[in-house]
């Protein structure tokens, strides 16, 4: 987070270490860390590569704060667990716990918003899951929370840009009034794509174990045989799922979303 007012380009495009702030009249529209930096001599200009704070999350993994102790087990025995708890607390506590590593804050400022929705999780450290899958599997599941990085629409009083992590209850819906979009106004050509390919009638989605010792849960809309449609079947596999209740929301979601 450097200071993006001024100063030597270089050091403030540096990959890894600075944020890219995309503004107008002077208020924070998006915000990501740039990863990526790539110098053109023949044309002057410098291509940068950025992505919002859910990427830096891809490259935190769930463990508890620790001091490396020189042995081969110590990690593994690491669990952070969270026994009915609020999904949206669930959220919160996986990025206040990576922030809470030394040099692992970068002051993420998440809301307070609670779902009334409790839930079971246990991250094993042998598992070595980054926490950004795991935001992204806790939303997958039916009625799970949406999750949105951002930036708040105002400078705080140093005049510095406030990274944001907002979450669903279970949905984030659009704030203010609704988008409109008109033909031969603000849009100028649209189409309409139907794809078949995803679609399916019957999901099954496999947890941890192997071979005969692997856990699959099942769903299906049976009653969609009766209008026509074929059976149709789809498979994931989320293999660090060890709980059959956390299995069967994974695959009735995934049964949703191929309808």
């Amino acid at each position: 987070d450097r200071n993006w007012r001024g100063g030597d380009p270089y050091t403030l495009t540096t990959p890894a270490r600075s944020m890219l702030v995309a503004m107008r009249d002077n208020r924070p529209m998006w915000g990501g860390i740039i990863w990526t930096r790539r110098w053109d001599p023949g044309t002057g200009k410098v291509e940068l590569g950025a992505s919002d704070w859910m990427s830096y999350f891809e490259r935190r993994l769930v463990l508890p704060p620790f001091t490396p102790d020189g042995t081969t087990s110590q990690v593994s025995a690491l669990t952070t667990t969270f026994t009915q708890v609020d999904q949206n607390d669930i959220v919160r506590s996986l990025v206040t716990q990576a922030q809470a590593h030394p040099g692992g804050n970068i002051g993420i400022v998440a809301d307070t918003v609670v779902s009334g929705i409790l839930r079971d999780r246990t991250y094993a450290g042998h598992e070595m899951a980054d926490v950004a899958t795991a935001l992204k599997n806790l939303a997958e599941v039916v009625d799970g929370p949406d999750i949105a990085f951002g930036v708040a629409p105002e400078l705080d009083a140093n005049g510095r840009v406030i990274k944001t992590l907002r979450i669903g209850t279970p949905r984030l819906g659009q704030a203010g009034s609704p988008h409109v979009f008109e033909t031969d106004a603000n849009v100028i050509a649209w189409t309409w794509p139907s794809d078949g390919t995803r679609m399916a009638t019957r999901a099954f989605a496999t947890g941890e174990g192997i071979e005969a010792g692997a856990l699959i849960a099942v769903a299906e809309d049976a009653a969609r045989y009766g209008d026509g449609w074929p059976l149709v079947e789809a498979a994931a596999s989320y293999s660090t799922v060890s709980v059959d209740t956390t299995l069967a929301e994974h695959v009735a979601s995934d049964l949703a979303r191929a309808r």
